[in-house]
């Protein structure tokens, strides 16, 4: 009876705390190499800037060919265009080409020095040689129609 109970309570030791690492996220994730405050700052100390260089030139493991990282799939149907340029100019940060009208306002425009001044609204005007041939055609004829009436009675 003493080693059921003795069994039963290691069953039931090692069962409760596979439980509460499961309950409580599993693994301890942070170690050493863990940032815990200002991450940007401290990446550039020097003992994090030596093991980041180390990592980087590190030979990948032997299991590589069995799996994939999905962040290095982001973007694959992108890779073919990465050369192509796709601004007007040479930079990628000026995406097009600038000039001095560019700068230009409404506010600039209607406020500036009086000889350079263009007026907004021009009235219409047409060439006489153009409107002639209009003028002659249904301006003729009906002039009585267009007579102002004579005030007052008239028998």
């Amino acid at each position: 009876r003493r080693e059921r109970t003795q069994a039963g309570l290691q069953a039931h030791s090692h069962l409760t705390s596979s439980m509460a690492n499961t309950l409580r996220g599993g693994k301890n994730i942070y170690s050493n190499n863990s940032l815990q405050s200002n991450w940007f700052e401290e990446r550039l100390e020097p003992h994090h800037q030596t093991s980041a260089a180390d990592k980087g030139i590190q030979m990948p493991p032997g299991t590589v060919k069995t799996w994939s990282k999905m962040s290095e799939e982001v973007g694959a149907h992108f890779k073919d265009a990465a050369g192509v340029v796709a601004t007007q100019t040479s930079s990628w940060m000026q995406y097009q080409k600038s000039d001095t009208d560019m700068y230009r306002t409404t506010q600039g425009d209607a406020h500036c020095h009086p000889d350079q001044q263009v007026s907004v609204h021009e009235a219409p005007h047409k060439p006489e040689e153009m409107v002639q041939a209009y003028r002659e055609k249904w301006t003729n004829g009906d002039g009585h129609r267009f007579e102002k009436p004579k005030t007052g009675c008239q028998p």
